[in-house]
């Protein structure tokens, strides 16, 4: 079954990802992932990609398509918005989210936007134990960054990431 939205209005398409994410049997969620990337990956309207974003974020059994297309929507996606929202909705995975580690150290040094930026470290804090690989970013990103403020959100995720 193939989904069309196009020429929808924004309610409509809201309803119709809202009815999309009500299924339970694995062949309907499998369904309704593929469906819910593709309208994703096509639709302009940035409040509709933020919303299903925060559906992926809910599920509880994330597969790596899930977790793919989080990690191109946090590197290439042209709205800040999506982008924030997709770093995220990989924190709040994070126990599925390892492979993201790498897209979050490079949302990190080379995204325009700091909430991205800012939203990539607290994903990376979720992530935990397992982003070590991300301590040099986030301390070369501490050094360079004369905010306290995000200087304290990144020694709170490095005390995360070190802790024993």
């Amino acid at each position: 079954m193939n989904i069309n939205i196009e020429n929808k209005s924004w309610y409509e398409k809201k309803k119709i990802i809202q009815e999309l994410a009500k299924q339970n049997s694995k062949e309907e969620i499998d369904h309704t992932i593929d469906s819910l990337i593709e309208i994703l990956k096509n639709d302009e309207e940035e409040q509709i990609r933020k919303d299903i974003i925060t559906i992926f974020s809910k599920f509880d059994n994330v597969n790596g398509k899930i977790i793919d297309t989080l990690i191109d929507i946090l590197l290439h996606d042209k709205s800040e918005l999506v982008r924030k929202w997709s770093s995220i909705a990989i924190g709040e995975i994070s126990p599925t989210a390892h492979k993201a580690i790498p897209s979050l150290i490079e949302a990190l040094r080379n995204d325009e936007s700091n909430t991205v930026k800012k939203n990539a470290i607290f994903a990376l804090g979720k992530i935990g134990k397992d982003a070590k690989e991300a301590i040099p970013a986030l301390k070369e990103f501490r050094d360079e960054n004369d905010s306290w403020w995000v200087n304290s959100i990144i020694e709170s995720t490095l005390i995360k990431i070190e802790s024993p």
